[in-house]
């Protein structure tokens, strides 16, 4: 084992001995962990082990991989098991690549849940989120050798490979080949990436909500809203023939027949890449007519043959087309949404009832992905993202069925939810950094901020509507002030990272309930010029702020070896930008970095970009903005965990938010303490006003 790793397991308090083990299993063409969620394939009647890959590391000397097949691996894992105190003290430290597939396993199969678990996925996102983490893929991009090809045993039992020498050995030689590949990378990838304790505390909560079943499914209410589905997707489509709908050909011939009524033309978008080429995808032979005679302009003056209808449910022009005033427009496509979308919504609720019913105890696992995003936020999975459940919606409203999705979740018996979310904690934050001290004085004296910043936009008083106090003085005042406060909030929430005129006019045209006022006139595209123009005059410390991240960021892409700093005003806190092998860091307050692989900057056009894209001072300002909010939520997560006086199980914690099941007899006490956590902040937030919307409840609920 090499210095580094022992150091960087040090640095996170867990043993320097350590076991790296790989699962190989059964699978063929119609039962594969890529077509099923963990715990479904982990559980079938299918499942049959066929061996498991090890190496053992210590300060003292590495063994060599082996391997061990399916007779020989319970005796040898209860032979570990007792040498290193039963994986349960502070003896090793086991390690697996895809730790949801290895560690359930070893409990659910073998009873077994290491005290000291350690996922290189979770490493290997920490150290890219964004870049492909397949083992095949992450050799290449360090120049390890090859993966084996893992089709040549599909299909195969353990007693059809037993009895094919040739078969048994390409086995122990591919599973030998990655346990050595997978123990490269960890001594490449855990020295590059700064892993503390309090991150390896997040990472190991984040597979204990997977390990130990979480949620009660109310099993009664997730029927009700399934079939509810069922027949919204079978009242929406009934009057369109399967074959338009299916088909973007046809879809594209016959909207742009309809759009070309109203002299419009199909919105487009830039199609993809080829994910196994990297190549440009181009249009069809079939669809590239269609495109010539009804496409709109391409994106950024691309070729008509790069580009393509924008049909997906959050293309900007699909939401456009949902809120067209023409109905046959707007009902055609919402039919086509409805058969791309609802199915999915469909197959969530029955994979939510199918998972629970796995493992025994009709409990559901919280399948969360630690790291999933590049700013280190969470990311859901396993099929049924319990981190995209719906909400009220905000312009395109969510559908009721949606947002009951949530209300099938309960706590165990006997618990309640606490549910606390950090209001505002993006605009907080942001001004903060910024040193926007007027924003930051209205947040921490309770102001309204999104019915103050109205009422200079459209000079009259703007105030939260409350129909339980005010009374309409003309008719449709109280729609009226709801719009014009709609209009603040979308102002101080979206403009922060630098939205433009054109792009916040076309949301309000993709918004059904606006839609209809800028076509009569009553607003218009000057209307939301002036609130983008409005804002950056108000909070100019703000705009100024993302140059400054944006040169900042320049500056170390071309001079390597020294710090770039941002002082955040009134605070001892930095963001700091360096530049080191070929990757800008960008140190956040906390002292967590984050990496912009391949960053590259243009003398000639004056631009930035990295290995996943371009960037500028607003796009690098929301990065660092969500990042620090992450930070916060991952420091209220582990004090809430670490708080001996309290009974916290975190459940979930879905952005700014965290759900906790707590005793239902201490539920007041409980919610009052998260609350406490969750407006207390570390040293480096210092002048960070901070507020809660919080409940108790007997289920999940927004």
């Amino acid at each position: 084992m090499k210095q580094t790793t022992i150091e960087c397991l040090e640095r996170i308090g867990y043993p320097t001995d350590l076991i790296m083990l790989d699962f190989e299993s059964y699978f063929d063409d119609e039962y594969t962990l890529k077509d099923s969620s963990t715990i479904e394939y982990v559980t079938d009647s299918r499942w049959e082990l066929l061996g498991c890959g090890f190496q053992i590391l210590s300060p003292y000397g590495d063994t060599p991989a082996y391997f061990k097949d399916k007779e020989e691996l319970e005796a040898h894992l209860m032979e570990l098991w007792y040498q290193y105190g039963r994986f349960d003290g502070d003896e090793v430290t086991i390690v697996a690549k895809n730790g949801k597939f290895d560690f359930t396993i070893l409990k659910h199969h073998y009873g077994m849940v290491p005290k000291y678990m350690l996922d290189l996925d979770d490493l290997l996102r920490f150290y890219d989120a964004r870049m492909r983490h397949k083992l095949k893929d992450v050799v290449k991009l360090f120049g390890l050798k090859e993966k084996g090809d893992t089709m040549k045993f599909k299909g195969l039992t353990f007693d059809m490979i037993c009895d094919d020498p040739a078969a048994y050995d390409y086995l122990a030689d591919y599973t030998i080949n990655d346990i050595e590949r997978q123990v490269e990378l960890l001594e490449i990838v855990f020295p590059l990436i700064d892993f503390t304790e309090d991150e390896a505390a997040l990472a190991r909560h984040t597979h204990d909500l997977f390990l130990n079943p979480q949620f009660r499914v109310d099993r009664e209410r997730a029927t009700k809203v399934r079939l509810g589905m069922q027949l919204e997707l079978a009242r929406i489509i009934k009057n369109y023939a399967p074959k338009l709908l299916g088909s973007d050909i046809r879809l594209a011939n016959r909207l742009g027949a309809l759009l070309a009524e109203h002299g419009e033309k199909l919105p487009l978008k830039l199609k993809g890449t080829n994910k196994k080429t990297g190549k440009q995808c181009i249009a069809t032979k079939n669809m590239l007519p269609q495109l010539q005679e009804f496409g709109g302009e391409t994106p950024d003056g691309a070729p008509l043959e790069h580009c393509g209808p924008t049909f997906a449910k959050d293309d900007d022009g699909c939401k456009w087309l949902q809120a067209h005033t023409d109905p046959q427009i707007s009902e055609l496509v919402k039919a086509r949404i409805a058969v791309k979308s609802w199915p999915t919504h469909i197959k969530k609720v029955t994979g939510i009832m199918d998972q629970a019913t796995c493992g025994g105890s009709d409990m559901l696992r919280v399948p969360l992905t630690y790291y999933g995003c590049h700013t280190g936020r969470p990311s859901g999975g396993e099929g049924i993202n319990l981190l995209n459940l719906g909400g009220k919606g905000r312009g395109t409203p969510i559908h009721s069925l949606i947002s009951q999705v949530r209300g099938i979740l309960q706590p165990p018996k006997g618990r309640l939810l606490c549910i606390v979310d950090s209001e505002q904690i993006e605009p907080r934050l942001l001004a903060w950094m910024a040193g926007q001290q007027d924003m930051l004085d209205a947040f921490a004296n309770g102001e309204d901020l999104y019915s103050d910043f109205a009422s200079d936009l459209f000079q009259s008083r703007v105030w939260k509507w409350d129909d339980k106090v005010d009374v309409e003085e003309y008719p449709g005042q109280k729609t009226q002030v709801e719009i014009w406060r709609g209009f603040g909030k979308d102002n101080i929430i979206g403009d922060g990272y630098g939205l433009g005129g054109r792009t916040a006019y076309a949301r309000c045209l993709q918004n059904p309930f606006l839609r209809p006022r800028f076509d009569s006139g009553e607003y218009d595209f000057k209307t939301v010029q002036k609130g983008v123009d409005l804002y950056r005059s108000k909070y100019n410390h703000i705009p100024k702020f993302w140059t400054r991240m944006e040169k900042c960021w320049g500056i170390a892409a071309r001079i390597k070896n020294q710090a770039h700093p941002i002082k955040i005003p009134g605070t001892p806190s930095c963001i700091t930008f360096t530049m080191e092998d070929n990757s800008v860091m960008m140190k956040l307050p906390s002292g967590r970095r984050i990496r912009y692989r391949n960053a590259r900057y243009s003398h000639k056009h004056r631009t930035i970009k990295f290995r996943h894209g371009h960037l500028w001072g607003g796009t690098l300002t929301e990065n660092a903005d969500q990042a620090i909010a992450r930070d916060l939520l991952c420091y209220w997560i582990l004090k809430a965990l670490r708080d001996k006086d309290y009974d916290f199980n975190i459940v979930l914690y879905p952005y700014d938010e965290i759900v906790a099941d707590v005793p239902e007899k201490y539920a007041e006490e409980h919610l009052a303490r998260l609350q406490e956590i969750m407006t207390s902040k570390p040293d480096w937030a210092r002048g960070l006003p901070l507020s809660t919307d919080h409940k108790i409840a007997d289920r999940y609920l927004k």
